[in-house]
């Protein structure tokens, strides 16, 4: 995974948990690190919007995470318009979409441990007017849980840099409408 490179693809980047880290110590720290990626996302929407934490968390507490998702990309699009972040929102936003789509997976299954094979076996019912009833199995690894938390990190710190370098004093803690705004010229990073 290099820089840019948003979508989460457990392939692509494989990893391995730490030494006596469990299955279920990487499930949390999944569950912990989806919620940093919300967190970030929120403030980046009280940051744009420039009316206090308060206000930011007004408008961000009962949206779903792909709602701030959409809100957030299109504050940038509208705000920063020929910004470099601008140019790449819509890459980030997806992945932060994708790896909610993980994250959903390891909440809203059932896990198994078998004798038989290595790793947790993930199961999932579901049922639709398409396809009538299914049963989706598969068999994860403790590295797959590593990758999904450690790609909500990436993303977390990637919204908080981009953010930084394009609102300045503007996306800090507690900042004010009233507080000088960001100059407008964009904030560049090289595009590989």
């Amino acid at each position: 995974m290099g820089r840019y490179d948003y979508k989460y693809d457990h392939a692509a980047d494989p990893m391995e948990p730490e030494p006596g880290q469990t299955i279920e110590h990487a499930i949390g720290d999944v569950i912990i690190g989806f919620e940093e990626l919300d967190d970030a996302i929120s403030f980046a929407i009280s940051g744009i919007l420039n009316r206090g934490d308060d206000m930011g968390r007004i408008v961000t507490s009962q949206l779903s995470f792909r709602n701030k998702v959409d809100m957030f990309g299109a504050l940038v699009k509208h705000d920063r318009p020929d910004s470099t972040l601008a140019k790449l929102i819509d890459e980030l936003c997806a992945g932060c979409l994708s790896v909610e789509e993980e994250r959903n997976k390891i909440v809203h299954s059932k896990w198994s441990r078998s004798f038989e094979k290595p790793g947790i076996q993930r199961s999932k019912f579901t049922a639709r007017v398409k396809h009538g009833l299914k049963e989706t199995s598969e068999t994860w690894h403790p590295g797959h849980f590593v990758s999904v938390w450690v790609h909500c990190g990436y993303l977390a710190h990637e919204i908080d840099s981009w953010m930084w370098g394009e609102y300045g004093r503007q996306y800090a803690p507690n900042a004010l409408e009233d507080d000088d705004p960001a100059p407008r010229e964009g904030y560049e990073h090289e595009i590989p």
